[in-house]
């Protein structure tokens, strides 16, 4: 999208990309499944986040005390949509007749502890998450944002194993490995390895002397 933007992108910005975008192929098709239909309806989901990353940069670059009022903007406008598409889904459904949202009331306050962890769900990795990438928009580029953000099933694969017990099968470890490596292309150079190099053995000298 920066691309058709203007904005001129280095090598290495394109050898990134490539490598998230194979990682995500091979964490999204590594399990033997074919690309079905709804597979090519969520290849909108990147291109809609790509637009909103860059529109979001744009706003902080502009305003960079604003951060929570932008994030605010974000959480309402989320909220609208999910209540409208909500809304409509439970419409088209028959869900709700005034029983059905009696229902609904009645079993939210008869579990707590499952409307505790809804509120959770919406208010930490929903808010608080948009809070952090609206900050972080201000100091990094889209494009670096976004290839940080395709790590993000590798956390989840990490946290699946690690808190649900679930099977991590070689095209996850794969995948993993080839979203890091496209986050490393893009934020560190030769140079900047050299250097850590450098330091660390100097650091090393003065501890043995």
């Amino acid at each position: 999208i920066e691309q058709f933007l203007g904005v001129r992108l280095d090598r290495k910005a394109w050898v990134a990309a490539s490598l998230a975008i194979a990682g995500a192929g091979v964490l999204e098709l590594g399990g033997g499944t074919l690309p079905t239909q709804h597979d090519l309806i969520a290849l909108l989901q990147p291109l809609l986040f790509g637009i909103y990353l860059i529109r979001t940069e744009d706003q902080m670059k502009s305003n960079p005390k604003e951060a929570m009022e932008i994030t605010a903007v974000q959480v309402a406008a989320t909220t609208l949509l999910a209540a409208l598409w909500g809304g409509a889904q439970a419409t088209s459904m028959g869900l709700m007749d005034p029983a059905h949202i009696s229902s609904w009331l009645h079993n939210f306050a008869s579990h707590p502890k499952e409307t505790a962890e809804l509120v959770y769900m919406g208010a930490l990795p929903s808010a608080l998450a948009l809070a952090v990438e609206t900050v972080v928009l201000a100091q990094l580029s889209s494009s670096k944002t976004a290839l940080l953000f395709s790590t993000e099933p590798v956390f989840a694969a990490v946290f699946g194993a690690t808190f649900l017990g679930e099977n991590v099968g070689m095209n996850v470890v794969f995948g993993g490995v080839l979203a890091t490596a496209a986050c490393l292309v893009r934020s560190v150079s030769i140079k900047d390895i050299k250097r850590g190099w450098a330091d660390m053995q100097r650091k090393l000298e003065k501890l043995e002397a």
